[in-house]
């Protein structure tokens, strides 16, 4: 398990000089200018966790080669996958910790809500996307298209929640602030379980293609 999780780590290396320029963009002037723009900062590690997920879940020829390099391990499919999935939980968890530089002037409760919101969001990306990769993408979509497929999800849904009635969206605001811990259980207990049908097809999936 902790050789696979050293390989996909090698595989996130490649990326490094991304990661070193979106996270400059975006907690550079937060940390220049004393907690300005913390909310541009928090976007930029967001997308950051994302683009790491889809690395470890990738598309393209340089993941098949991984795959490739995978089957030929003496592991099990099954353990190529939970090391990914693994890994992913890592990314998504250091995005929630790097929340509090970003945010440095805002309060714990609001930093510490952030923190979670930043990490539901690239867990949400792996609930989509590591099915579809580990499928080996939706067959004559092109992969590009079907690599896009989960961010188009979280824009679908996004849009849907904006267009919501202000009552519904205002009941939800007063559970939030009324009930936190219970909102937040909720929110938990709904990604813990996408988390593990995601999983689940993952495994199986993966375990029945042919590499």
């Amino acid at each position: 398990m902790l050789a696979l999780m050293n390989l996909e780590t090698r595989r996130l290396f490649v990326m490094l000089p991304l990661v070193a320029v979106m996270l400059a963009f975006g907690l550079g002037p937060v940390i220049l200018f004393a907690g300005g723009q913390g909310t541009v900062g928090v976007a930029f590690i967001a997308m950051t966790a994302i683009a790491l997920v889809t690395r470890i879940f990738p598309f393209d020829a340089a993941g098949s080669r991984a795959n490739t390099l995978a089957g030929t391990l003496p592991v099990t499919r099954h353990q190529v996958i939970a090391a990914r999935y693994a890994m992913a939980l890592l990314v998504a968890v250091a995005a929630g910790l790097l929340v509090p530089v970003a945010l440095s002037g805002a309060t714990a409760a609001e930093r510490a809500g952030a923190g979670a919101l930043l990490a539901a969001m690239p867990l949400l990306h792996l609930i989509v996307i590591g099915p579809l990769s580990s499928r080996g993408g939706l067959g004559p979509v092109a992969p590009a298209f079907a690599q896009m497929l989960p961010l188009a999800i979280v824009f679908v849904v996004a849009g849907f929640v904006m267009m919501l009635p202000d009552d519904p969206k205002r009941a939800v605001l007063v559970l939030v602030l009324k009930a936190p811990a219970l909102s937040a259980g909720i929110a938990v207990t709904v990604i813990l379980a996408l988390l593990v049908v995601s999983y689940v097809l993952s495994t199986r999936w993966f375990e029945s293609r042919d590499l």
